[in-house]
Parts: C-alpha cells; structure tokens; sequence
C-alpha cells in the first residue's frame, strides 16, 4: 500500500495528519488461510487487523502531515 497525504485542492489541506481506514478482500488476495499484519517499510511497528470475517480484512493506518507510508502485507500473529 503506497499512501500519500496530498493537497486536495484546499492550500494547507494536507498539513493535517490524516488517518485512513481500508478494507481488503480476502479471495482476491488469496489470504483465506492467514491473519497478516500490515508492516510499515521504513521500520514502524505492524498493524494489525481492525477487525477480519471470513471475507475481508480492515486495517487503520496515519499518515504525518505532508508526508506518505508505505505499508506491505506479512503473516503476523
């Protein structure tokens, strides 16, 4: 997951931390059998799962103002 917190169009719009929530299917992604772990690139603690059904999985993540993450999925606990 590549995320950006950007200007919208609104100057100074992006100097507010912002916090994103995403849901990811789970067949798409072929992750019926495992619980993963978002991990952040540049070295932060994983985040688990919001919450997960048998069909998705919900992840909630911020972003610095003006800044980006990049997260990648891995088998967690």
């Amino acid at each position: 997951m590549l995320l950006g917190n950007l200007e919208t169009g609104i100057i100074g719009d992006s100097r507010a931390p912002r916090e994103i929530t995403f849901t990811l299917n789970r067949a798409v992604l072929e992750l019926a059998d495992v619980l993963p772990v978002l991990e952040d690139t540049d070295g932060g603690r994983p985040v688990p799962p919001l919450s997960a059904t048998d069909d998705t999985l919900t992840y909630r993540v911020g972003v610095a103002s003006q800044g980006s993450a990049v997260y990648r999925l891995r088998a967690g606990a």
